[in-house]
C-alpha cells in the first residue's frame, strides 16, 4: 500500500490531453503528476531524474520507436507501470506490447473519472484495461497471474459490503450516499476500492462477486 503520493508522468503529444489528465486527478491528495512530455526524447530526459509509479504513454508519441520505446522505458524506470493511451488497441499487438513492458491501456474516449481508477488499479493490481473493444481478450493479456490471488480471498470492510449490496440493488450513487449518510464522492471512492479488491470492472462483475461470496441472494 502506498504511504506516499502515487507519482505520474504523462507522455502525450497533445497539450489538451495532458491538461485533461491533470484535471481528472486535481482533486486527489495522493496522486501527483510529476512530469509531462510531448516526445520520446523529452520523456527519457525526465526519466533520468524521475522514477514515477505510473507512466501514461501515447501510442503515437512523436520520435517514438514503438516497442523499442517500451523496452527503453522498462530499463529507465523498471518499477513504473506503463499505461498506453489511444483510441483502440489492435489485439494482434497486445501481447507483444505487454511483453515489451506495457501494463494496460486507457482509451482516449474514457470519462475523466476513469483516469483516477486506472492509476489506482494499475498500481494495486498490476494492470488496467478500459471498457472499450474486446475487453475480455485484451484484459487477459495484461493481467498478471498473481492477480488471481486477489480474487480468491478478497477482504471487504463492513462499509464496503454495505455499499456493494446497495450497488447490486441498482441504487444510484446519490441514493447510496443518502442511505449511509455519506457524501457521493465518498461512495465513489468506496466503489473504486471495491472494484480494485474484487477485480470487477462493471455492475455485472460486482453482482457475480457478491453472489459468489453470499453477500446477496437471488429472488
Amino acid at each position: 500500500m502506498h504511504t506516499t503520493p502515487i507519482t505520474v508522468v504523462v507522455a502525450d503529444e497533445f497539450d489538451i490531453f495532458r491538461v485533461g489528465l491533470r484535471a481528472a486527478i486535481q482533486h486527489t491528495a495522493d496522486i501527483r503528476i510529476v512530469g509531462e512530455s510531448n516526445s520520446a526524447p523529452e520523456l527519457f530526459g525526465l526519466l533520468e531524474t524521475l522514477q514515477p509509479d505510473v507512466i501514461f504513454l501515447d501510442l503515437d508519441l512523436p520520435m517514438s520507436r514503438g516497442f523499442d520505446t517500451l523496452l527503453q522505458i522498462r530499463k529507465a524506470a523498471p518499477d513504473a507501470k506503463v499505461l498506453l493511451l489511444g483510441y483502440e488497441l489492435d489485439p494482434s499487438l497486445a501481447e507483444k506490447l505487454s511483453k515489451a513492458g506495457a501494463n494496460g491501456f486507457l482509451s482516449r474516449s474514457s470519462e475523466l473519472a476513469e483516469v483516477e481508477t486506472a492509476i489506482r488499479m494499475v498500481v494495486s493490481q498490476g494492470y488496467f484495461f478500459s471498457e472499450s473493444g474486446d475487453v475480455k481478450e485484451l484484459e487477459s493479456v495484461f493481467r498478471p497471474i498473481s492477480v488471481s490471488a486477489l480474487r480468491s480471498q478478497p477482504t471487504l470492510t463492513e462499509k464496503e459490503v454495505a455499499v456493494l449490496r446497495l450497488i447490486c440493488q441498482e441504487q444510484s450513487t446519490r441514493d447510496i450516499a443518502s442511505s449511509l449518510s455519506l457524501s457521493p464522492r465518498t461512495i465513489e471512492s468506496i466503489r473504486d476500492r471495491i472494484r480494485i479488491k474484487t477485480g470487477s470492472r462493471n455492475l455485472a462483475g460486482l453482482a457475480l462477486f457478491a453472489l459468489k461470496y453470499g453477500l446477496i441472494r437471488l429472488g
